[in-house]
């Protein structure tokens, strides 16, 4: 793969592997076995993938909002719970971020499938607001148009992205890497989406540092809560269909076994909603992208345990800085895992060359399990003398940007390796990779 830094003069920031006045990425790198021991390539292997994926690839369903199921199966996050969470009696029984005037505007994605993007700016621009109390309004159609065109095997992606679909993962992809712009700057518009360039042109504003998957499971009530309650609004993927729309905007699909479709904007819950036929209490505040006149003013109740809710996730982000590089090898960030049989450790590495003189500030990488251990090193030149060590844990499936405790200084033309153990209790894939192609994508 090319190695692709961002041109900037003072800061080296690594992606996915190292991040800050450079950056790197956690995806391919050179991988080690948990004992160690250079393993070959033939013994390592790729986590189980995401059955709804493949079945939206190989028959794309009639109904579909934007939202696609991503790759990796992600069904073994059910069985290892985040360590140190909330309980629910420490939560108020209602709450909702509109009440505090964090929640921007309701937009209005249509008529084209890009829920994946506005569900996550959405609760983007909330987190901003929660921190700064300021009012930021995103551009989606700069995502979209930034994303790289490693996604290939997306049908149509880049022919129509009016229509073709993505996930939570791939917009954050892109802003990790060049940042939210402004919606003046790049405004939404349908009939020049599929036909744009990425607009470079425009000014980046936030760098999300952080992605976190609170729950993947429409059980994970207080989980979600608690994401909520301490951070501010959270995207959320579901299956919807307008027949279990009910009276008084309430949505409402117990034991629903159909692979989500929709990605919308959680903004608050209600303990005292009653269910339609008597099914209990409880629902969801949730911020759709359907415009004003759809819902309650956009809004609709969104019932707990209802419709195969999934992948909700909070954000983190850090202003844009100019004067910092990214440095990466990856191209479509995270796709699915990789590791060997029976250990829940593994190593990854990359090796990098400063482009310009700066200070090594960060490191960042995706992680593919909760309650992930990693040990990060930093050496000069290919595996040369070590510069730095640290350790760590990271509770939830995500993206994570760890900052140096000792920043080292770089030399344009420095060659430097960055070197992650990641270890994942009760999870054998303990790496990221990026895949150009699925096994079941033609």
């Amino acid at each position: 793969m090319e190695h692709k830094p961002k041109k900037a003069p003072n800061v080296l920031l690594l992606s996915t592997i190292v991040l800050v006045l450079m950056m790197l990425s956690a995806l391919p790198m050179v991988t080690v076995s948990g004992s160690g021991e250079a393993d070959t390539v033939d013994k390592h292997q790729r986590a189980p993938l995401n059955s709804d994926n493949r079945d939206y690839i190989k028959d794309p369903s009639p109904t579909s909002y934007g939202y696609i199921p991503p790759p990796m199966d992600l069904s073994h996050l059910r069985s290892i719970p985040v360590h140190n969470q909330l309980q629910a009696g420490s939560l108020p029984g209602a709450f909702d971020w509109r009440d505090l005037g964090k929640v921007t505007p309701v937009k209005n994605q249509r008529p084209c499938g890009t829920c994946w993007i506005f569900g996550t700016i959405a609760a983007i621009e909330s987190r901003v607001m929660v921190v700064e109390g300021t009012e930021y309004d995103f551009s989606e159609q700069n995502t979209l148009c930034c994303t790289d065109p490693s996604w290939v095997y997306l049908n149509d992606f880049f022919s129509d992205r009016c229509s073709a679909g993505g996930w939570d993962w791939i917009a954050i992809d892109v802003l990790t890497k060049k940042g939210t712009r402004l919606e003046s700057c790049d405004p939404y518009d349908a009939a020049t989406i599929s036909t744009a360039t990425c607009n470079d042109t425009c000014t980046p504003i936030k760098r999300i540092t952080g992605y976190r998957l609170v729950a993947n499971s429409p059980d994970e009530i207080t989980a979600v809560k608690e994401a909520i309650y301490n951070y501010g609004p959270v995207s959320m993927a579901y299956c919807h269909d307008n027949a279990h729309m009910y009276p008084g905007n309430i949505y409402y699909w117990p034991d629903c076994s159909v692979g989500a479709n929709h990605l919308v904007c959680i903004v608050g819950w209600d303990d005292t909603i009653a269910h339609p036929d008597g099914g209990g209490y409880g629902a969801w505040i949730v911020k759709n992208s359907w415009g004003t006149d759809w819902g309650n003013d956009g809004y609709f109740y969104f019932c707990y345990g209802s419709a195969n809710m999934q992948e909700v996730a909070s954000y983190r982000y850090e202003d844009y800085n100019p004067n910092e590089t990214v440095y990466y090898w990856d191209e479509a960030g995270i796709v699915t895992a990789t590791g060997w049989p029976d250990s829940s450790s593994a190593w990854m590495a990359s090796v990098f060359t400063a482009q310009q003189s700066g200070t090594l500030t960060s490191v960042d990488f995706w992680t593919t399990s909760n309650n992930a251990q990693y040990e990060l090193y930093v050496y000069d030149g290919s595996f040369g003398s070590q510069l730095a060590s640290q350790s760590g844990n990271c509770s939830e499936f995500g993206y994570y940007s760890i900052p140096l405790d000792d920043p080292i200084a770089m030399t344009a033309g420095q060659q430097f390796t960055v070197a992650v153990k990641m270890t994942t209790p009760g999870y054998d894939y303990p790496l990221p990779i990026e895949a150009q192609k699925l096994d079941w994508v033609d």
